[in-house]
C-alpha cells in the first residue's frame, strides 16, 4: 500500500497560483484507491488544516456507525478508516534574517535584500507537540522571516524535537544551495531515523540527475528513501482545469513542468513510473513505497470540539486565571445590578419589577451556561476601549440588542422593554439552545474605531491570546463564472449580461441575514436560458484564490495562538496593510467552539459622533434619539422627500423611492421598511409600502402580529406564534431555522404540527384557519428578518435623519469630509448637490488665499467652502502645500506660477485649478489657460529657460521678433541668454479672449463631476445632464437658477427639431405638468395621482 502525503489543494493558491483541487476531491480518490491519509501539506503553510480533520472525523464516524450496525467488521473498519496528517510544504532559507547589499536593476542605488532562495521541505507531525512545533516556526516565519514568503531557517528547524516530526527533502526546490549536502548531513543528525530523502518520478532529466544523486546520499548517510506524490490535481485529464485557473490568474509553468506527472495515480501506476524513470532498482522502489504507510503510526492528532471560553484575562486590573466560576458568576451580577442602579432613575419605577425580573431571566441563561466569562471580556475590553477615545455604535447589531443586560454593560443603548417591535431574549441566548449545541453567544461589537478596540482587547487577554482572522477567499458564483468564461471562450456579449446578473443575485445575498442567505434563489435572478453556463461553471467554485484579514473577526483563547493554532501573514482589505492572522477561519472557529469576538466597523457611527460633536452637541442616546424624533415633523420629512445620503438603509435609488412612497412617521414602521427592503419580502412589498390593508387571513394571528402590521417580516413574529400555540420560547427559534433550511425529519415535522394544532384548537376553538397560518409560517421562515437587526439598523438610519434635519451644515461638512478622506470624490460630489436642493446651502469658492484644505462651515453666508482634496487627482497633502502657497502675496500671475512649479505642483493640476477659477484674481480663465501654455514653454526644472532652440520656438508659433528684443545674441540654433520673463508679460499683454458661459459650464463639470452654478438671474436657463431617447425622450436638466435637478419629457417630434446632447443649455420657453400614463393590464392608463413635467418649446444656446 502506498500513502499520499505529498498533495496540494487549492488552499496552497494563496500563497502561489497552484492547483484547483479540493479535499473533497482528494477525499473521494483516496476512498476509491483504498489510501489512508488525508494531509494538509500546502506550499508555505500548513492549510485551513480542521476542514481535511473534519472530512476525515465524519468519514471514520460513518464507518464506525456501520461497524454498531453489524454492516461492517472490525476488520474491515480497521483497513478502510482515514488518517488525518497534520504537515506543510515549508520555505526555507539558511538564515531568515541575514541581509544583504545588492544593487536596485531600476535604480542602481544599492539596497538591503535578503535571501530569497525559498527551498522546499516538507514537515509532518508525529503527535500533537509535533502539530504545535510546526506551527510556531511557520508563526514565526510570518512575523520575522516573510520576505515575499514566509520563511523558517535552519535555526528554527533545529529547534523541532526530532521524535515529534517527519521530515522529508520534498521536490527539486529542495535541492538549490550549492552546499545541500551539507545542510542535509545537518538536518540528518538533528531529526535522525525521522528524516528521509523524497523520491518523485517525474521523467525529466533534472529529476533523474536529483534522483540518482539521492540514492548516493542514501548509501553515503544511512538515510532512507520516501516517495512524494506532489500531486496537484486527481485525474490526468484534470490537468487541463489547472491550465485554465492558471491562464485565469496569468500564470504560466510550462517550462518548469514539461515531463512532469502531477496527479494522483493508483500504485501500480507509481511503480510503472519509476520503472520508466529508469532510476531506482526494485528493492529501492519498494523502500520508498513502503516508508509512506510509516504515517499510519503516528499519534491521531485530536481537535476537540470542546467550548474553548477564556477563563485568564485581565479583569479590572487583575489577571482572573485562578478564580472560581462562583467568582466570575458573582462578579458579573454585581457589575449588572450597579449598571441597573446607575440608571433606574430614567425608569418608571411602576416598571422596576418588569425590568428585573428581565434581568434576572438574562443572568440565569448566562450563569447557568456558564458564560459570564463571555460578558466579563467584553464588558473590560469596551470599557478600556472607550476610555481610549474608542467610539462604540449606541444601536448595536443583530440578536445581541434584544438583551438588556448588553445595553447595560454598554454594547448598545436599545430597551428591548420599550422597544417598537417585540425582541426576544431567546433570540440571543436561550439555555436550552446554549447547552444542546455547546453553542457560544454571538455578540457583535459595532464601533467607529476597530483599532482601538483591538489593542484593548490585547491588553485584556494579553500578548499572544488574540489574534484576527484570516478570511480565506473561494471563487464564487461571479467569479467562478468569469474564469468558465474565459477558458470557453463565451461570446463576450452572453458573458456580459451573466455577469451583471449575477452581480444582482450577489447584491441580494450580501444584504442577507446570515440564517437567510441559503433562501436566496440564483435563478431568481438569472434567466433560465442561461442555466447551463451556471451549472457548468459551479466546477470552478468554492476554489481557495486568496486570502485577506477576515473585515471583524478575532480570535481570543488561553492558550499560545502561535502553538496551538498557528499563525499567517495576511493583508487587511480595508488599510491595505499586512497584519497577522491565525490561519483558521471564522467558520472553523465556531464549529470546534473557539470564541470569535466580532469587532465590526461601522463607518456611520464614527460620522455621526463627529456630527454632533462639530455641532457642540453631546450625541444622545437611544432612549434620548426615541423622544427627540418622536413627532419630529423635520426628521420624518427627510425620508418622504428622498434627500436620504448618509441616511444608513435608504441611500440606493431602490432605497429612496421605497422611503418616498412609504414615508415612515415612526421607529415602528422605519423597522418594518428597514426589513421590508430585503429580497425575500419582495412579493409582498408594494402591498405594504401602498400602506394598503393587509391580513393572514386569521384574525388571531393578526392580533399577534400587531408590531409588524400583520406581516411576517421579523422572526421574531414566528416566535411569537409559536410561543400562543404553546411551544417553549427558549425553543422557537431553533425551530424557525430547521423549518427554514429543511431539516426537520418527517416524523418530527408531524410531531410538530400536531403539537401546534392542539395549541390552535385550544386557542381558537376549532381547527378552522390552522393549515393556513402553517403555510404563511412555512413561507415567512424563509424571508423574515431578524428583528433586533432591523430595530438597530433602523436607529442607525434614525439617527442619520435627524442629524441632517436638526444640523444640516455639519452633517454634509462631517460626510463630505469622511468620504473624501477615503477617496470616495463620487460620493461627495454626490453630497454637494444634494445639499443645495435640500437645506439650500451652497458651496463656497475654491480660491487661492482660502483655507480650503478641509470642508469649513460658514452659516452666515449659508455655504459650506469646499475641500480640495474632494476633487479627483487633489490629495490632502496638494491642499496643504495649496494653503501655504497662498498665505504669500502676488504682484503678478507669473510670480503664482513660479511660486507653485517650484513648490512641486504639478502643470495639469494648475490647469485644473484655473479652471474652477482658483486664480480669478489674476485674470478670466481662457487669458490664464493661455498665460500657463506660455509659462510653460520658458519655465522648466523649477528654473527659467535660457538658450531655447528656435526649432521648439518656432513649432509652438512664437514670434522671433520678441524673443530677439530679450535675448543678448541668437546662434544657428538657438537663442541665447533670453530674459524668460520680459517674453512671458510681452507674449501675453495683448491675449484677450473672454471666456464663453457655456465653456466654463463645462470646464466645471470636467474638473468638478457636477454642475454647481446658482444664479437666480439665469432663470429658466437648464443644462442638459442626462438623456434617454428610447421611447419619449426624457432629459435630466440642471436649472441655472436653483440648481435642483429634475427629469423632464419632450415629445418626439419636438426633439427630433430641436435634437438635444448632454451638456448643452437651453431656455424653457413652454411647459406644463401632466398626469402620467401608467400601463396597466395591457393598457394606457392616465393616473390620477402621479404627474410629471413636459416641455413643449425650449431655444438651444
Amino acid at each position: 500500500m502506498i500513502q499520499n502525503y505529498h498533495c496540494h489543494k487549492s488552499y496552497s493558491n494563496i500563497l502561489v497560483a497552484d492547483c484547483p483541487a479540493s479535499y473533497d476531491d482528494y477525499f473521494k480518490r483516496v476512498v476509491e484507491l483504498g489510501h489512508n491519509v488525508i494531509s494538509s501539506v500546502e506550499h508555505g503553510y500548513q492549510s485551513n488544516y480542521y476542514i481535511p480533520y473534519e472530512i476525515v472525523n465524519n468519514y471514520n464516524d460513518k464507518l464506525k456507525k456501520q461497524v454498531e450496525e453489524g454492516t461492517l467488521s472490525g476488520s474491515e473498519y480497521n483497513r478502510k478508516k482515514l488518517k488525518f496528517i497534520f504537515g506543510a510544504e515549508a520555505y526555507w532559507v539558511k538564515d531568515r534574517l541575514a541581509e544583504y547589499s545588492k544593487i536596485d536593476k531600476k535604480t542602481g542605488k544599492i539596497v538591503s535584500a535578503k535571501d530569497r532562495t525559498n527551498c522546499h521541505i516538507i514537515l509532518l507531525a508525529k503527535n500533537e507537540e509535533g502539530r504545535q512545533d510546526i506551527n510556531e516556526v511557520l508563526s514565526i516565519a510570518n512575523i520575522d522571516g516573510f520576505y515575499g514568503q514566509p520563511r523558517i531557517d535552519i535555526d528554527l528547524l533545529l529547534k523541532i524535537k526530532p521524535e515529534n516530526v517527519l521530515v522529508t527533502t520534498a521536490c527539486l526546490k529542495y535541492w538549490v544551495y550549492e552546499d545541500i549536502d551539507e545542510i542535509t548531513k545537518t538536518l540528518h543528525n538533528h531529526f535522525k531515523e525521522n528524516f528521509f530523502l523524497e523520491i518523485q518520478y517525474h521523467n525529466t532529466d533534472l529529476q533523474k540527475k536529483i534522483n540518482r544523486h539521492i540514492l548516493e546520499l542514501s548509501e553515503e548517510l544511512g538515510i532512507k528513501l520516501i516517495f512524494g506524490y506532489d500531486s496537484h490535481y486527481i485525474y490526468p485529464d484534470d490537468s487541463v482545469e489547472r491550465d485554465n485557473y492558471l491562464e485565469a490568474r496569468g500564470i504560466t509553468y510550462d517550462e518548469d513542468e514539461i515531463g512532469w506527472y502531477m496527479d494522483y495515480p493508483d500504485e501500480s501506476e507509481v511503480r510503472r513510473r519509476l520503472r520508466e524513470q529508469g532510476v531506482l532498482n526494485e528493492e529501492q522502489i519498494n523502500e520508498c513505497i513502503n516508508n509512506t504507510n510509516l504515517l499510519l503510526d503516528f499519534d491521531d492528532i485530536v481537535l476537540d470540539k470542546r467550548i474553548k471560553l477564556p477563563r485568564n484575562y485581565k479583569f479590572n486590573g487583575e489577571w482572573v486565571g485562578d478564580k472560581s466560576q462562583e467568582w466570575r458568576d458573582n462578579k458579573l451580577r454585581e457589575l449588572v445590578y450597579s449598571k441597573w442602579n446607575d440608571i433606574k432613575h430614567t425608569i418608571s419605577p411602576d416598571r422596576y419589577e418588569e425590568y428585573e425580573k428581565g434581568i434576572e431571566y438574562e443572568l440565569d441563561a448566562i450563569i447557568g451556561t456558564k458564560m459570564s466569562d463571555y460578558f466579563l471580556i467584553d464588558y473590560e475590553l469596551v470599557r478600556i476601549g472607550t476610555s481610549n477615545g474608542g467610539v462604540i455604535t449606541k444601536t448595536g447589531r443583530g440578536s445581541g440588542v434584544s438583551y438588556y443586560i448588553n445595553s447595560l454593560l454598554g454594547f448598545s443603548n436599545i430597551d428591548r422593554f420599550i422597544s417598537p417591535v417585540t425582541l426576544y431574549p431567546d433570540r440571543f441566548i436561550s439555555k436550552t439552545r446554549i447547552l444542546k449545541t455547546r453553542s457560544l453567544p454571538d455578540l457583535d461589537l459595532n464601533l467607529g474605531t476597530v483599532d482601538i478596540f483591538a489593542k484593548a482587547q490585547l491588553e485584556v487577554m494579553g500578548e499572544g491570546h488574540a489574534y484576527p482572522m484570516i478570511s480565506y477567499k473561494p471563487l464564487k458564483t461571479s467569479s467562478a463564472f468569469k474564469l468558465y468564461a474565459k477558458s470557453q471562450k463565451l461570446d463576450f456579449q452572453i458573458a456580459n449580461d451573466i455577469s451583471a446578473q449575477i452581480k444582482e443575485y450577489e447584491k441580494a445575498l450580501k444584504n442577507a441575514d446570515d440564517d437567510m442567505k441559503d433562501t436566496i434563489d440564483l435563478y431568481d435572478f438569472v434567466d433560465k436560458k442561461y442555466r447551463r453556463y451556471i451549472e457548468e461553471s459551479k466546477k470552478y467554485q468554492g476554489i481557495i484564490n486568496a486570502k485577506s484579514q477576515a473585515p471583524c473577526g478575532y480570535l481570543i483563547y488561553d492558550g499560545d495562538i502561535k502553538r496551538e493554532v498557528g499563525l499567517i501573514r495576511c493583508k487587511s482589505e480595508s488599510t491595505k496593510k499586512e497584519v497577522i492572522t491565525t490561519v483558521i477561519d471564522g467558520m472553523v472557529a465556531e464549529n470546534y467552539k473557539f470564541v470569535k469576538n466580532d469587532l465590526l466597523k461601522v463607518d456611520i457611527w464614527l460620522t455621526i459622533n463627529n456630527i454632533f460633536k462639530m455641532a457642540g452637541v453631546k450625541t444622545p442616546t437611544v432612549p434620548e434619539m426615541t423622544k427627540l424624533i418622536e413627532n419630529d415633523e423635520k426628521t420624518w420629512s427627510v425620508y418622504k422627500s428622498g434627500y436620504t445620503l448618509g441616511v444608513n438603509q435608504c441611500e440606493s435609488s431602490f432605497g429612496i423611492q421605497c422611503c418616498k412612497k412609504y414615508q415612515p412617521q415612526d421607529m415602528r414602521e422605519l423597522t418594518s421598511l428597514v426589513a421590508a427592503l430585503r429580497p425575500g419580502f419582495k412579493t409582498q412589498l408594494d402591498t405594504f409600502l401602498n400602506r394598503l390593508p393587509y391580513t393572514t387571513g386569521v384574525q388571531e394571528l393578526d392580533d399577534l402580529l400587531k408590531d409588524s402590521f400583520h406581516y411576517m417580516m421579523y422572526q421574531e413574529s414566528i416566535m411569537t406564534y409559536l410561543g400562543w400555540l404553546g411551544i417553549e420560547q427558549t425553543e422557537t427559534y431553533a425551530i424557525i431555522k430547521k423549518i427554514s433550511k429543511k431539516k426537520f425529519k418527517e416524523k418530527e415535522l408531524t410531531e410538530l404540527k400536531a403539537k401546534l394544532l392542539n395549541g390552535w384548537i385550544k386557542n381558537v376553538g376549532t381547527e378552522n384557519g390552522f393549515t393556513k397560518t402553517w403555510e404563511i409560517i412555512e413561507a415567512a421562515a424563509k424571508y423574515s428578518f431578524n428583528a433586533s437587526h432591523a430595530l438597530s439598523y433602523a436607529y442607525d438610519s434614525v439617527y442619520g435623519a435627524y442629524a441632517k434635519a436638526h444640523y444640516p451644515y455639519e452633517f454634509y461638512a462631517v460626510m463630505m469630509q469622511h468620504y473624501a478622506d477615503k477617496g470616495n470624490k463620487d460620493k461627495v460630489t454626490a453630497y454637494k448637490k444634494e445639499m443645495f436642493e435640500f437645506a439650500k446651502i451652497k458651496e463656497g469658492s475654491y480660491k487661492l488665499g482660502l483655507d480650503n484644505r478641509k470642508f469649513t462651515i460658514d452659516k452666515k453666508n449659508k455655504v459650506i467652502h469646499p475641500a480640495l482634496s474632494s476633487i479627483k487627482n487633489f490629495s490632502y497633502a496638494i491642499a496643504e502645500k495649496l494653503y501655504e502657497l497662498g498665505k504669500n502675496k502676488y504682484a503678478t500671475f507669473e510670480e503664482v506660477l513660479v511660486a507653485f512649479r517650484v513648490a512641486g505642483i504639478s502643470e495639469s493640476r494648475i490647469e485644473d485649478l484655473i479652471k474652477i477659477s482658483y486664480f480669478s484674481d489674476f485674470g478670466n480663465i481662457n487669458y490664464l489657460l493661455h498665460y500657463l501654455n506660455i509659462f510653460k514653454l520658458f519655465f522648466k526644472n523649477k528654473q527659467y529657460l535660457k538658450q531655447p532652440t528656435k526649432e521648439s520656438m518656432f513649432k509652438n508659433n512664437i514670434d522671433f521678433d520678441i524673443l530677439r528684443q530679450h535675448c543678448q545674441s541668437e546662434s544657428p540654433k538657438n537663442f541665447m541668454n533670453i530674459d524668460a520673463s520680459a517674453i512671458i508679460r510681452d507674449l501675453c499683454e495683448n491675449y484677450q479672449i473672454d471666456t464663453k458661459f457655456k465653456d466654463m459650464l463645462k470646464m466645471r463639470k470636467d474638473i468638478l463631476g457636477y454642475y454647481d452654478i446658482v444664479d437666480k438671474k439665469y432663470q429658466r436657463y437648464c443644462v442638459v445632464e442626462d438623456l434617454n431617447v428610447n421611447y419619449s425622450p426624457k432629459i435630466m436638466l440642471y436649472p441655472l437658477a436653483n440648481g435642483n435637478s429634475f427629469q423632464v419629457k419632450i415629445k418626439k417630434a419636438i426633439f427630433k427639431k430641436y435634437p438635444l446632447k448632454r451638456g448643452d443649455i437651453i431656455k424653457v420657453v413652454d411647459s406644463d405638468h401632466q398626469y402620467k400614463m401608467k400601463k396597466v393590464d395591457g393598457e394606457w392608463v392616465k393616473s390620477t395621482t402621479e404627474k410629471e413635467w413636459w416641455i413643449n418649446e425650449y431655444k438651444v444656446y
